[in-house]
């Protein structure tokens, strides 16, 4: 007899492939508002000259020729000074024909030294507490400029040197300084104009010689 041939075995079932679970996203967080910001305030000049003052080297070697003018006297002179770090010396020479005066200060951390000496006689020394330098430039320097009106003025070129320069104004009676800096902050130029008991007064400060060396 012939052999039943058995029917073919059905096909195997695959599994169902699951799908993969997908992760709802976070719904995303609000960032904050950027505030505007505020443009930079451009300096004015007052803010300039400020940046100026007090930021001289730690070493220098000036000459002025100095000229004061009250009414109708005039007084001149030569100013030299040194600064070194800590130390300052400001050499004054007065000329005024008949009587001739030479002033040595020595502004030192403890103490302060100034010596003397009139018509090229021997020179004489005093000793005293220690104290800041005052020159023609420390009004300028001390000036409160909430009480003038402050302006650019044209560069000009001093010993040397080419400087920034600035014209103050006080509002309270309208006299006036006109200061120039060198880009380090020295002072190079300074006049003055105002009244004093009723008299015109004026001053005029030049630098004529800039080394940036004290030996």
């Amino acid at each position: 007899k012939p052999v039943a041939e058995e029917p073919p075995a059905p096909p195997a079932e695959e599994p169902v492939k699951e799908l993969p679970k997908v992760e709802p996203k976070p719904a995303p967080k609000p960032q904050p508002k950027e505030e505007p910001k505020e443009p930079a305030k451009e300096k004015t000049p007052a803010d300039e000259l400020k940046e100026y003052i007090g930021k001289w080297p730690q070493e220098y070697h000036l000459q002025y020729k100095i000229t004061y003018f009250v009414g109708e006297d005039i007084t001149e002179l030569l100013q030299s000074e040194y600064f070194k770090v800590d130390k300052r010396r400001i050499d004054l020479v007065i000329d005024e024909g008949e009587q001739f005066t030479n002033t040595r200060a020595f502004f030192l951390p403890d103490r302060m030294v100034t010596c003397t000496s009139m018509n090229g006689e021997e020179e004489f020394c005093i000793k005293t507490e220690k104290s800041a330098a005052q020159t023609d430039f420390t009004k300028v320097e001390q000036a409160n400029f909430d009480e003038y009106t402050v302006t650019r003025e044209e560069p000009r070129r001093i010993a040397g040197d080419q400087t920034h320069c600035y014209k103050l104004v006080k509002n309270s009676d309208a006299s006036e300084m006109a200061v120039c800096y060198a880009f380090d902050g020295i002072p190079l130029s300074l006049s003055t104009l105002g009244k004093q008991d009723g008299v015109d007064t004026a001053v005029a400060v030049e630098a004529e010689l800039l080394e940036r060396r004290v030996p």
